[in-house]
């Protein structure tokens, strides 16, 4: 990824509640995929995200979704699926 593409990706993550921390937690494939399909920003397979897509649209997802017409409309789509990703500590309790 390009700075450009982590620095949109980290404001898209600090609009939804994430909290900075010294260690960054791993995202799990499906968490990957809600990001990527929220942000446009590929972290992680694109066919999870596809996947994840069609799960979203109820059909097959296709590349054409993931352009200028569909993006929109998928990340409306994943937006609570993106904001209940919240963060927490090492005990599993919100930050």
């Amino acid at each position: 990824m390009t700075d450009e593409e982590l620095n949109a990706v980290d404001q898209a993550m600090q609009r939804a509640g994430f909290k900075r921390t010294m260690h960054a937690a791993r995202l799990s494939r499906e968490q990957a995929a809600v990001v990527t399909v929220y942000t446009g920003i590929l972290i992680g397979s694109f066919d999870d995200a596809k996947r994840y897509a069609s799960q979203l649209l109820g059909r097959p997802a296709t590349e054409l979704d993931f352009g200028s017409g569909g993006a929109d409309q998928l990340a409306e789509l994943a937006k609570d699926d993106f904001v209940a990703m919240s963060p927490t500590d090492d005990r599993g309790r919100d930050l």
